[in-house]
């Protein structure tokens, strides 16, 4: 049997969809507390829904946020330029968001704020 190319996109998407659900649970399940699991949810203590709504949640949505953005702007340069092996040095925009950092870095060092090394 011979897929369309209307059937082969809505498989792919579909696949596509149960694999980004499956990273979500398992980003949400593993954390340095302990194991987390949807039933522990809704039967476990208070402490542990404020962990996973109030610390594990953000992170993993502004994650996916983050790779859909990055994989969104590649995808506009490659239609941009017409050219499927287009990236990002291509306009210098590795070098803008380099010197971006950079003064973002200094300018907040003026400022006093501090950077860590990691996100805790």
């Amino acid at each position: 049997m011979m897929l369309t190319a209307d059937q082969k996109s809505a498989a792919a998407l579909i696949t596509l969809g149960v694999i980004t659900v499956m990273s979500l649970y398992i980003a949400l399940s593993f954390g340095a507390a302990r194991e987390f699991s949807i039933a522990s949810f809704f039967s476990g203590s208070q402490f542990e829904r404020d962990i996973l709504i109030d610390i594990r949640l953000p992170r993993v949505l502004f994650a996916l946020c983050c790779g859909a953005g990055l994989a969104l702007t590649g995808v506009l340069a490659q239609c941009l330029f017409r050219n499927p092996l287009a990236e990002p040095y291509l306009m210098g925009t590795s070098a803008g968001a380099m010197l971006f950092a950079i003064v973002a870095i200094f300018a907040a060092g003026r400022m006093g704020i501090n950077f860590h090394a990691g996100p805790f």
